[in-house]
């Protein structure tokens, strides 16, 4: 794909771009599905990255902010979720850590106090721990916050 082909790629994709935040690995994969070459594919990428369409930081802090606030995930799920994308360990550790640490462990005591609540009728209190643990592992919480939470439900 040559010349005009080419910028009606570079346009299409910049139109992709203008939707939401896009990592760099998404948009190389769908040139190259639109038939560019490799090395193609990377030249629109770092034409975008220069134009600003592009920009991982500020993918991996929307991606983040994303999945923490309306998908109610941990940092451990967010950031297998991330892995992806191919963004370099500063960038995602960079995009986690935007995550304000009071929301985060208020979301937590939030859905295990919501968790606990829907399991009354539970009359072992280890396995309605547990039950409760599980669940918000299985959310992508950190062990250590995860029992400090619940140790004071109870």
């Amino acid at each position: 794909m040559a010349g005009p082909l080419k910028e009606q790629a570079l346009a299409k994709v910049m139109r992709y771009c203008s939707s939401r935040e896009r990592a760099p690995q998404q948009v190389r994969e769908k040139l190259i599905k639109w038939g560019l070459s490799f090395p193609q594919a990377e030249e629109i990428v770092s034409q975008l990255k220069n134009d600003n369409f592009l920009d991982e930081q500020r993918f991996a802090n929307a991606y983040c902010h994303d999945k923490f606030e309306f998908n109610k995930w941990g940092k451990i799920k967010i950031r297998y979720g991330i892995q992806k994308f191919q963004l370099p360990d500063d960038v995602v550790d960079e995009g986690l850590s935007n995550i304000p640490e009071e929301k985060y462990l208020e979301s937590v005591r939030d859905q295990a106090a919501k968790k606990w609540r829907l399991m009354n009728s539970e009359s072992d209190e280890f396995i309605r721990r547990q039950k409760t643990a599980n669940f918000l592992i299985r959310r992508g919480f950190e062990s250590a916050i995860i029992y400090r939470v619940i140790d004071k439900l109870i």
